[in-house]
């Protein structure tokens, strides 16, 4: 029975406009480029992410081979299954009875791997397969790469799909809360994932775009701050793909010290998927352990 591991799918809003810099003072004036299309005031990610889904979007590179998406299967009104995978060359030498010799043949053998996806969360499981990736996150950048490829509707034309790891941040604010007092905190925001609500991170996520950004980080300093907001920012901006750290004070006679989180990737073993049932109780598991990390710190 496979391990799925749990990532989500951002989906970001087109690049703000560049500018166009002259190469010499006697070039034009610089000129902005035409702005992109506003997107529709219906466009959802759940929307974008199903579109380029029933897209069956493929790649093809000589880097990375052969890549498809493809057996996408309702399994209730927000959850899908489908199946990820690529193909591969080899050439296997047989005997030929009719040549009465041996003879090389090309296979054109293609592994695959199943996805279970919640397109209320945009977080989906993925079944590790060895045979396609030899790790996990590659196989979420293989996922990004083919949404990436899928032919959309104009409307949805300049959207970027962002697939990241989904990690549990217990540990780090297990750490927070036992500290003395926490000096400084810091996290980073990427372009934002539209829609979305009004708080800090978005704020920071549309200062993010607005400067064409890859990512801002924010920090805040003091003698002690509120443990219990840093927890609802840390989920936050772990939950959106962002970066945190914090410099706490153990006890009031250690030394301040620099924390993160470790690279603590959220994995559900035992799942098999053979049947729409197991498909069904797999999908409710992985959308169940996600809720509890944005909640709270807790065990399945």
């Amino acid at each position: 029975m496979p391990d799925f591991h749990l990532f989500r799918i951002r989906v970001v809003s087109p690049h703000q406009a560049t500018l166009w810099l002259p190469s010499s003072p006697d070039a034009s004036p610089p000129v902005k480029k035409a702005p992109p299309a506003p997107l529709p005031h219906n466009a959802t990610p759940s929307n974008a992410i199903l579109k380029a889904l029933e897209a069956s979007p493929e790649s093809h590179s000589k880097r990375f081979g052969k890549w498809h998406i493809g057996g996408l299967t309702p399994l209730s009104d927000s959850g899908y299954y489908f199946k990820l995978g690529r193909i591969t060359k080899r050439i296997e030498p047989q005997w030929d009875h009719i040549r009465r010799d041996f003879v090389d043949v090309e296979k054109a053998p293609a592994p695959y791997t199943h996805v279970l996806l919640d397109l209320e969360t945009q977080v989906c499981g993925l079944a590790f397969n060895r045979a396609i990736t030899q790790t996990a996150r590659t196989l979420g950048n293989r996922l990004a790469m083919l949404l990436n490829n899928a032919i959309l509707p104009l409307e949805l034309h300049g959207l970027e799909f962002q697939v990241t790891e989904v990690s549990n941040p217990d540990d780090f604010i297990t750490q927070l809360k036992e500290a003395y007092t926490i000096k400084r905190f810091s996290f980073t925001a990427l372009r934002p994932n539209f829609p979305h609500p009004s708080d800090l991170a978005s704020a920071a996520e549309e200062y993010a775009r607005d400067l064409d950004a890859r990512h801002v980080r924010l920090y805040a300093t003091g003698k002690s701050l509120n443990a219990e907001l840093i927890e609802r920012q840390t989920r936050e901006a772990v939950d959106r793909g962002g970066a945190v750290s914090a410099r706490i004070q153990a006890h009031p006679n250690a030394k301040p010290g620099t924390i993160k989180p470790d690279r603590n990737p959220v994995i559900l073993g035992d799942s098999d998927v053979e049947t729409e049932r197991q498909k069904r109780d797999t999908f409710a598991r992985i959308k169940r352990r996600y809720e509890q990390l944005r909640r709270k710190t807790g065990d399945e």
